[in-house]
């Protein structure tokens, strides 16, 4: 279901729900975005996944966690990177 959100202004709003200056303040909040963004990530959506790069620095395991997921699609070496330093 939350695939199916395909506006722009709705991926660009969980990207600062993540990690923006606008982020969400409860840790569950955070990773549910996360999974929003990795499901379009897992849909092809490559902006999607860049977004939720930068909550691979969350403190939360949950929201690292569901970041992880949401950049798995992207292989490039700088993920790779990010993913090492997210252990």
């Amino acid at each position: 279901a939350l695939h199916g959100l395909t506006q722009p202004a709705v991926v660009l709003w969980a990207g600062e729900a993540v990690a923006g200056k606008k982020a969400e303040k409860e840790a569950a909040h955070r990773a549910v975005v996360c999974d929003f963004l990795a499901a379009r990530a897992r849909g092809g959506d490559a902006g999607a996944a860049r977004l939720v790069r930068p909550a691979l620095k969350d403190a939360h395991w949950s929201v690292r966690a569901a970041a992880v997921r949401g950049v798995t699609p992207l292989r490039t070496p700088d993920v790779v990177d990010a993913l090492v330093l997210c252990l």
